[in-house]
């Protein structure tokens, strides 16, 4: 039996995914979850396997309405006022659990999946059958609601990068049209083009603010892991974007993962900390040494493993 995990993406170039056997899609930035109908129940997995479908009610009614045994794969996003993705909305939303918290947040950050494969219908696997046939499943099982909708799949890779670029949203999925869906593998059958530099990275140490060793966090040391080394390597630091109320969540947050060791290289006034929190930072470039150059933080990520943080610069 096939893995309860998401298929990921591999980096890729124009020039790489322009031509036939490739359809594309627009990049969400959002939460990527899976959608397990079980009948009078249901769960939206996330990445690393948490359950989220507390935060996020108003899904409950799709995954009501699919075969019992049913499982599909989608992001879900939070639209800013120009109806853009704003992956800061959806990490205002995804951690919560209190339900008159979460009532008060859907009125103002309202969710919306956006639905792209299937993996499962009524029991039966399909992530074999190629992602043609699997699309043509999800119109079936997937209509246009007030929280889901299925997005376009083009195979013009010009259009949709105009779209992209006009609307300043993340990037591009392209997909081999004929590949089959491999649950919990980065695969070359996807490729992610990105137009807005973000990237997820680790963090492994903090500094405080102008130095001070208590009190708010300033800065965050940040890494990402290298399969290849089986090692960390530094990706720099980040301090603008972080307010002060962010700050001092993330010194409570920090606090208890500080150790004596670094897994990385760190300046002498900065706390090394246990590898375990995952943020999300636009750039405008890396520096050859891999270093992001002009990092803004963004909002830490709930949803992604560590390990899987890996080079995207």
């Amino acid at each position: 039996m096939p893995p309860l995990e998401p298929m990921l993406a591999t980096p890729g170039t124009e020039a790489l995914v322009s031509g036939s056997g490739w359809t594309h899609e627009f990049k969400w930035d959002g939460i990527r979850v899976l959608v397990v109908a079980d009948g009078d129940r249901h769960r939206l997995l996330t990445r690393n396997g948490n359950d989220v479908a507390v935060a996020w009610p108003e899904l409950a009614p799709l995954a009501a309405d699919l075969p019992p045994g049913t499982v599909l794969d989608g992001e879900v996003v939070v639209l800013d006022d120009r109806l853009r993705p704003d992956f800061s909305r959806v990490a205002a939303r995804m951690h919560v659990r209190n339900e008159l918290r979460v009532a008060t947040l859907r009125g103002s950050h309202p969710g919306r999946l956006m639905v792209f494969d299937v993996l499962r219908v009524a029991g039966d696997w399909v992530v074999d059958e190629p992602l043609g046939a699997r699309r043509d499943r999800l119109g079936g099982l997937v209509g246009d609601g007030a929280a889901w909708a299925v997005p376009p799949s083009v195979d013009d890779l010009a259009t949709i990068l105009a779209v992209v670029d006009e609307r300043g949203m993340e990037g591009v999925v392209s997909k081999r049209v004929g590949s089959r869906y491999e649950p919990g593998v980065r695969s070359r059958s996807w490729r992610k083009l990105r137009r807005v530099r973000e990237a997820d990275a680790v963090v492994v140490g903090m500094r405080g603010v102008d130095g001070a060793t208590t009190g708010p966090v300033g800065s965050l040391s940040l890494a990402r892991w290298d399969p290849e080394r089986a090692d960390w390597v530094t990706l720099g630091s980040v301090g603008s974007g972080l307010t002060a109320k962010e700050g001092d969540r993330l010194a409570r947050l920090l606090g208890p993962l500080a150790v004596e060791a670094p897994v990385v290289d760190l300046p002498p006034d900065v706390i090394a900390v246990r590898p375990e929190v995952v943020v999300r930072v636009s750039y405008l470039e890396a520096t050859p040494q891999g270093h992001f150059r002009h990092p803004v933080y963004k909002a830490q990520r709930h949803d992604v493993d560590p390990r899987d943080v890996v080079d995207e610069a």
